[in-house]
């Protein structure tokens, strides 16, 4: 007998057909799933241009589809008209559609992008677009909240909603290959905040391929920045001299073509590793000539983070009042720019410069701050605090 074959396969051989009309003259012991297949096929063949791409683009996504966000992004519409492009492929049994994400059934996604596959110019855009979508769109909207000092969780939770799609854009836009190879480099680098929360092993790898790749493009400043995120990777990992070594390599890059802003944050992240290794005098070093730059350039949350780490060396040292100052100034700073995050953590040192200089009212006082900014923005970090007060309570 001869061996029934798979959906899949009766899919293959319709493709090589002249025309999928040809397949209704199969031998009469036709399988389910060879009628599976050329029922999937005069189905295709009837949609028109515009649905045709909606069937491509879900080929392009994850296997667990996509929002309509998303692929109205890689058609280039409305999402009003994504969603009644994804609508009548539902109604045709082509996608599944609850108003919000399409999906695709395992085989109809292979499907798609087998038929897909006959213009690969389409499905670079499609793949493009998908890219810069997941990658830089959506994902780089982490990255923004941190740099804007705003509410982290609700970014968190858009791209963990889409992580197979963000994970794709990631992956496929260092394939070799890839028809953008500026924008493999830029989500890289605008992804590695989120990387690092969720895969940072898998960070080191696509840093380090970002690396070459920006290189050989000439891309200096996006070298520097994928080199300088390179060695926030080690310090995540604790591998600090490493850490050290590739800020020490993005600097001079820096230097060379006048980014002082990229500087400054390099030597400053030396700073930071000087800490870790207790390497205390480096470190004093690294912050003041880090916050010295900062000044001439007149960036003051720059200025506001040397100081902090200035002062948590000084509260190292018992020079409390010292500590307490550079503290003070900037909390001050980020009351009038409404940086609520870097605030709280501040009344948090503000408490252990008080708690170590024997002043438990203060102490206490200072956790209270922070505790209630933790608690009007609803960050876990609420919980620490009050562990932190109710030990000192016991004391």
């Amino acid at each position: 007998d001869t061996p029934r074959q798979r959906c899949a396969d009766a899919l293959a051989e319709l493709n090589a057909l002249p025309t999928v009309l040809d397949g209704l003259r199969l031998p009469v012991h036709n399988t389910v799933d060879d009628n599976a297949a050329l029922s999937f096929a005069l189905t295709y063949e009837q949609l028109d241009g515009e649905l045709r791409a909606a069937f491509h683009a879900l080929g392009q996504c994850a296997p667990g589809g996509a929002g309509v966000a998303g692929v109205a992004a890689m058609l280039g519409v409305a999402p009003a008209d994504a969603q009644s492009r994804l609508r009548a492929l539902a109604i045709l049994s082509l996608a599944a559609y609850d108003g919000r994400r399409a999906e695709l059934h395992p085989l109809l996604h292979a499907y798609a992008q087998v038929c897909a596959a006959q213009d690969s110019a389409a499905v670079a855009t499609l793949q493009e677009r998908h890219a810069n979508y997941y990658g830089r769109e959506l994902g780089g909207r982490y990255q923004q909240a941190i740099s804007q000092d705003s509410d982290r969780s609700e970014a968190l939770l858009e791209i963990d909603a889409e992580y197979d799609n963000v994970l794709l854009a990631q992956r496929r836009a260092l394939t070799p290959g890839f028809s953008q190879p500026v924008l493999a480099v830029d989500l890289t680098d605008e992804l590695s905040q989120y990387w690092l929360l969720r895969d940072v092993n898998a960070l080191r790898d696509w840093l380090q391929s970002a690396i070459v790749l920006a290189n050989r493009l000439g891309k200096k400043v996006r070298a520097a920045n994928c080199i300088q995120r390179l060695g926030v990777v080690h310090v995540q990992l604790a591998e600090y001299p490493d850490a050290r070594q590739r800020y020490e390599q993005a600097l001079p890059i820096y230097t060379e073509i006048g980014a002082r802003l990229g500087a400054a944050n390099c030597i400053l992240s030396l700073g930071d590793v000087h800490v870790r290794l207790a390497e205390y005098p480096d470190a004093r070093q690294r912050y003041e000539q880090a916050l010295t730059l900062y000044t001439a350039i007149g960036q003051v949350l720059g200025q506001m983070i040397c100081r902090r780490g200035l002062a948590d060396l000084a509260r190292q040292e018992q020079r409390f009042e010292a500590a307490r100052a550079m503290y003070l100034q900037a909390i001050e700073y980020y009351q009038t720019t409404g940086m609520a995050h870097n605030e709280a953590f501040l009344w948090q040192r503000l408490a252990y410069t008080a708690r170590d200089s024997g002043d438990t009212a203060e102490a206490r006082r200072c956790f209270g701050q922070a505790l209630s900014i933790w608690q009007r923005i609803g960050s876990p970090s609420a919980n620490e605090v009050s562990v932190e007060m109710a030990a000192l309570d016991s004391h």
